[in-house]
């Protein structure tokens, strides 16, 4: 995903913003069913944007621009879900690789939460492969991999040492065997120096805050991480000769440890939102998140990817509510992806997680900058 896409959405005010969000699947049969089904959801989009804006040049825009990314769907490669995001504006089709539950949002704002929670899935990383023989340096972003072809990588191991050959004035056994314990150490030394240049090599590809995922048998990765400048960055390994093994194969693997250390993050999240609850720096459930979000005090938002909340607001007025005041008022679809624009806006930041992760806290909850 081109990420200007979530910078471009959530900085987008229009009338209407219309969000579609459909589950596909990837595999037979059914994927078969896919494109009849976003095809009824399509339709019901269209017919809310004319329930609501009726029949008029902005409508039927909002429905040509609809059924224009439809055309472009390859149902053949489905991920496991599709983002229509369009307005007088704007036009994206979007792939999920994760699994999406279905929603049609017709408001002034984009619903981003999917968008945000494939941002962070996307984090961009290294993969390094290896054998006694040969390195090479994959950039990945989630499946897809692509390997650096250039005088640094592949980088390829070549044996061109002069052994000494073992004197036949000796015992010709007891100096043949003394040879190969010689040719064993040296060419060890030798492969950890291989590596050692690879690892300097590699720091123009690896900043600081890359992650780093190895790949080769436990000796390797032994010698690799014994040596390496850049073990802050390793967050996974993956042990096995995987050199010449498909890349879309690898990538999958390499996902896998994207995912794991993903988790891991999250866990430190949570930990740092239960120290902070004992400070009285942070709240829970979206109505407290609302208010303090809305104050300008949110510094870290986590919320579960899910998560929707039916709201209205009075005019300046900072209070969600959750039924319709007597008074006249907006009503907010989404409470949740509002509050999120709104944390973003003010200069916060927020993580989307997955489902259940923040049950025990009306599955949203907000760390403050201040109280």
């Amino acid at each position: 995903m081109d990420t200007t896409i979530l910078e471009e959405l959530k900085g987008h005010v229009a009338t209407p913003c219309v969000s579609v969000i459909i589950p596909t699947h990837k595999l037979s049969p059914e994927r078969a069913l896919d494109e009849l089904h976003v095809n009824q959801v399509i339709k019901k989009a269209e017919e809310l944007v004319l329930d609501k804006f009726g029949k008029n040049k902005i409508g039927e825009e909002i429905i040509l621009k609809l059924n224009e990314l439809v055309s472009q769907i390859d149902f053949v490669h489905n991920d496991l879900g599709l983002g229509f995001y369009v307005s007088p504006e704007v036009s994206h089709l979007v792939r999920f690789p994760f699994a999406v539950k279905e929603k049609i949002i017709v408001g002034n704002s984009f619903e981003i939460r999917d968008i945000i929670y494939l941002e962070a899935t996307l984090l961009e990383y290294c993969l390094f492969v290896m054998n006694e023989k040969e390195l090479k340096l994959f950039d990945g972003k989630g499946e897809s991999l692509t390997m650096y072809k250039n005088k640094d990588f592949p980088a390829h191991f070549v044996d061109d040492y002069e052994y000494e050959r073992p004197s036949l004035g000796s015992s010709y056994g007891y100096a043949l065997k003394s040879t190969e314990k010689d040719k064993s150490i040296v060419n060890e030394q030798r492969l950890m120096m291989f590596l050692k240049q690879a690892d300097q090599k590699m720091s123009k590809y690896v900043s600081p805050h890359t992650p780093l995922i190895i790949s080769g048998n436990s000796k390797d990765i032994g010698y690799f991480k014994k040596n390496t400048i850049h073990s802050t960055n390793i967050i996974g390994e993956i042990h096995g000769n995987y050199l010449h093994e498909n890349i879309q194969t690898l990538g999958v693997f390499a996902f896998e440890k994207i995912t794991e250390y993903l988790k891991i993050e999250e866990e430190k999240l949570l930990t740092r939102f239960e120290n902070a609850i004992g400070k009285k720096l942070a709240v829970h459930g979206i109505q407290d998140v609302w208010t303090f979000a809305n104050e300008g005090k949110g510094l870290l938002l986590l919320v579960e990817k899910d998560y929707m909340f039916k709201g209205y607001i009075l005019p300046n007025d900072s209070t969600l509510y959750s039924t319709a005041p007597k008074k006249q008022h907006e009503i907010l679809e989404d409470a949740v992806d509002d509050v999120m624009e709104v944390v973003m806006n003010k200069g916060g930041k927020v993580v989307v997680m997955e489902e259940g992760r923040l049950q025990q806290y009306g599955k949203i909850a907000l760390i403050l900058r201040y109280r």
